[in-house]
């Protein structure tokens, strides 16, 4: 085993399995949890270490400045952390990432949709709760009792023509269903899949179940007046940005039956989830866990161990974002 002589801080939790990987050639001292540290905490703990595993920390130069020690980067979400490239370019640093990490959070998102579509349709938490009191005497009795929809020859809306939207359309073609979708423009490729473009009136007046993926900055694209416009029997599903739904409105949409079920995994106040949702049977909520997917984290964050061994033997590091940084110091040698 290779003597250790490289330190390297890990600044959120990661896969056991990466922690290891780095243990076995290197020291290693590891944040326990996933909060950001503060600037003073990450500076303090980083100091004389030549490796930072990062997943969100907010990393300038006056931060790097502190750690000269410092010769590598792996960050999960390095491809659009722009401010980090260049501070870290300045200084010869290297800054490595996990390539195109957001297309397996797009596929987890859009599993959890078609999820949430189905609880929401064929009331599973509800029936659960009936499985559970004890009221299955007869298979009729659930089969009167619990009356939902499935998505076969169900109609569709997707709020949003984003990646997350053209991949629940992709998945909606193995069921049957009528997929339409309201965006500012038209979307070739889900108009190829033979999705339909409509005003979003029309999408909510039309739609059996509906998904919400709109950006960040978006503030209550869906409020009472939208859901005033879909049917008491829809489905809404919001897994996007909290801010984009007024929950108030929602709680009161579920309570009083003007439709018929919402699945939540994002929140208008996150983490704080209002008593009037928790409340609400109808609701399924989930603790903001679309890209909860075991073999996908793992393998970034092995990705990010790998490339940090690389950069400690001397070797071009795998999802390298800076090679200039590598060409600079070997014009120099």
């Amino acid at each position: 085993m290779t003597t250790p002589t490289w330190r390297a801080l890990i600044s959120h939790e990661l896969p056991e399995v990466a922690v290891e990987r780095l243990r076995s050639e290197l020291q290693v001292d590891t944040v326990h949890g996933y909060l950001d540290l503060s600037r003073a905490e990450l500076i303090d703990r980083a100091r004389g270490a030549h490796a930072l595993l990062s997943y969100s920390d907010a990393i300038d130069d006056e931060m790097l400045a502190a750690l000269p020690d410092l010769r590598v980067i792996a960050t999960h979400w390095g491809e659009w952390n722009t401010g980090l490239h260049e501070a870290a370019t300045r200084r010869g640093i290297l800054v490595t990432s996990p390539p195109d990490q957001y297309n397996w959070i797009v596929g987890g998102v859009a599993d959890l949709i078609i999820g949430l579509f189905l609880a929401g349709g064929r009331r599973m938490v509800e029936a659960d709760s009936f499985s559970r009191g004890g009221r299955m005497d007869h298979h009729e009795a659930s089969n009167h009792h619990l009356l939902g929809q499935g998505l076969f020859d169900a109609t569709v809306g997707l709020i949003g023509a984003g990646r997350i939207g053209q991949a629940v359309a992709k998945r909606l073609a193995g069921f049957g269903s009528t997929v339409l979708y309201s965006d500012p423009r038209p979307n070739p490729e889900l108009d190829r899949a033979g999705a339909e473009h409509t005003a979003l009136d029309e999408l909510l007046r039309r739609s059996d179940f509906v998904s919400l993926s709109v950006p960040e900055n978006e503030l209550h694209v869906v409020g009472a007046a939208e859901f005033a416009k879909m049917k008491q029997t829809a489905v809404f599903v919001n897994t996007g940005r909290g801010r984009a739904v007024d929950e108030v409105a929602l709680a009161r949409a579920l309570s009083e039956g003007a439709i018929a079920a919402a699945g939540l995994d994002v929140y208008e106040k996150e983490p704080e989830i209002s008593q009037e949702l928790l409340d609400a049977p109808n609701a399924i909520l989930m603790p903001h866990a679309g890209g909860a997917l075991r073999r996908a984290r793992e393998r970034a964050a092995l990705f990010m161990a790998e490339s940090v061994l690389d950069a400690m033997r001397g070797r071009s590091p795998r999802g390298l974002l800076n090679p200039e940084v590598l060409a600079r110091s070997e014009s120099r040698a």
